[in-house]
């Protein structure tokens, strides 16, 4: 599945819209957006073809369902964004178990209706050291941790190589 991504500057939605409409090309646009009332816009002109919330930057869990809920009435579907950490990609993983299937993106086989998700492949590690085992793949398919929680054991001793300490002597 191909898309233009963030084609021109989050700001200018009419702009997005326009394009769009003269492209046969999917748009997928919604990184910068840090609440759902952005979403929405977008939605409401009709910009995207594809949402991309990063649920890091745009309210958690909870905004995210709030975000899948606008873009299953707008029957868009949705993609997250995830460039961060291995906590953001394990969010990001649980809230794409929860999405429901768009009607119009339905296909005869059923692989072609799982849910898209971005995924970064490249070295990271504040996700691929931070997190006990990283992010399995199966035939390129990301596997949505099933542990409590996230899903996740978070590598304490990564965890120490990350943090700083701040304290100022008087």
């Amino acid at each position: 599945y191909y898309w233009f991504e963030e084609p021109l500057v989050p700001e200018d939605i009419e702009g997005t819209t326009a394009l769009r409409n003269a492209l046969s090309i999917a748009i997928a646009s919604g990184e910068c957006e840090y609440t759902r009332y952005g979403m929405l816009d977008l939605l409401k002109a009709g910009a995207v073809d594809i949402l991309q919330m990063d649920i890091s930057a745009a309210g958690g869990l909870t905004e995210g369902q709030a975000t899948l809920a606008l873009a299953a009435a707008y029957q868009t579907p949705m993609c997250l964004h995830v460039w961060g950490s291995g906590v953001a990609v394990a969010a990001a993983l649980q809230l794409t178990a929860v999405i429901p299937p768009i009607p119009h993106t339905a296909q005869p086989h059923a692989p072609e209706n799982a849910p898209l998700f971005e995924f970064d492949r490249t070295r990271n590690p504040l996700r691929d050291d931070l997190v006990q085992g990283g992010f399995p793949l199966n035939n390129e398919t990301l596997l949505i941790p099933q542990s409590p929680g996230l899903g996740i054991e978070i590598d304490e001793q990564a965890l120490d190589r990350f943090t700083h300490s701040h304290r100022t002597s008087k």
